[in-house]
This record gives structure tokens, sequence and C-alpha cells, in this order.
């Protein structure tokens, strides 16, 4: 939209256009605890837009925090003061900003910002989420043993646990079935018998020969 058919809107709505330089137009008061951006002298307005003799006025609300927004509040309310319109820059808190000062009316305008391009979503998340989680390192050393009031060490709970897999047990034989074996002890009646044999035989003299 032009500034012609702007104007012409204006006047559609009832209000009257002046185009001479009128005296300087102070800024409306702001309330107590808000901070004006513009603390310097009043600007002069080059025309008056104006209704039932009163100027027509605007309040544009910034975050006083971000200096981007603030640049370019300021620069919208010099091209709005060059038309005859008494624009003035509230800078409040954001908290403040966008739940009292908009809900209550205290603003007519807000001058905000976001980078161009990308994924909109992404990029307010990461304007306006919250950090993400430190990871935290976890002790895999053993846990203390605790004591009693006696002073003896509590058995663990792994300790008092029975074990997953039991011991093998040792099969031991019923006494039924056990076999018992003798050692045959060998007698020495045949070696006796052939002793006693041989000295039975009968003995042979040596025959002696007499010339």
């Amino acid at each position: 939209m032009s500034k012609a058919e702007a104007l012409g809107l204006l006047e559609a709505a009832g209000y009257q256009i002046e185009n001479d330089t009128s005296p300087p137009v102070p800024p409306p008061a702001a309330d107590p605890g808000t901070t004006p951006v513009n603390t310097g002298a009043p600007e002069f307005t080059r025309g008056r837009i104006s209704k039932d003799g009163k100027q027509l006025s605007l309040v544009i609300g910034v975050a006083s925090n971000d200096p981007t927004s603030v640049a370019v509040a300021n620069t919208a309310a010099d091209q709005l003061r060059n038309v005859g319109i008494a624009a003035t820059v509230l800078g409040l808190d954001p908290v403040a900003l966008y739940r009292d000062a908009l809900v209550n009316n205290r603003v007519d305008a807000i001058v905000g910002w976001h980078q161009a391009g990308g994924n909109l979503a992404t990029l307010l998340a990461s304007r306006y989420g919250c950090p993400a989680l430190e990871a935290t390192a976890v002790s895999t050393s053993a846990a203390p043993t605790a004591t009693r009031s006696d002073g003896a060490p509590t058995p663990s709970a792994h300790a008092a646990s029975p074990s997953a897999t039991p011991p093998p047990r040792r099969r031991t034989a019923h006494p039924s079935r056990v076999r018992w074996c003798r050692r045959r002890r060998t007698s020495p009646a045949p070696a006796i018998a052939a002793s006693s044999r041989i000295s039975t035989l009968p003995f042979a003299a040596p025959k002696t020969s007499t010339r």
C-alpha cells in the first residue's frame, strides 16, 4: 500500500490531514516501572492527522533486550511522525510486553523479527526453547558396604540371594550295588611239592673202579 492510499483510508475514516508543520508533540507519559526508549527532545511532526481536535497517536511496543527490534521500531516511528502521527516507542521486558501490555492495550503495535528462510519451527525452538539436559557420568564403582549399629557389616543382597547355577552334586553308589573284589593269593604249594619231589629222587653214588 502506498502513502497516498493510506492517507486516503484515514480521510475516509473521518480524519483530517494537515500538511503544514505543527508545534512539537510530546510523547504520552509512560507508566511507572517502564523506561521509554527515546529520552531525547520531542520530535516535530510534519503535518497533522487528527479527528475531533485530537491528534492520532500510536504506541509501538518492543522488547528492550532486543537491539534489532528497537532500531526497527525507532525507524518506523520516525516515518509515522513524518506524516503527522504522534508515534512513540515503548521498550518493555519481553514477558511484560507480550502478557501485560498487549492484553491491557498499553501498546498499539509490536515490532519483532525472525530470520528469513529455513524451518520456522526450528528457528523458534532455537530462540525460545529450553536448553537440552547435559549427560551425567554414572559411576561404575562398587557401592560401599552398609554397617549395622553394632559395627557388623550388613550382608548384601547379592550374598543373600541363591546362586543362579547351583554346583553339581556328587553321585554316590548305593551300598547294595558296590562290588567287593578280593585279591587271590598265589599258593606256594606247587613249588613246595616240586622241591620235595626233587629231594626224594634216588641218588646214585658215583662208581669207583679199583685195579
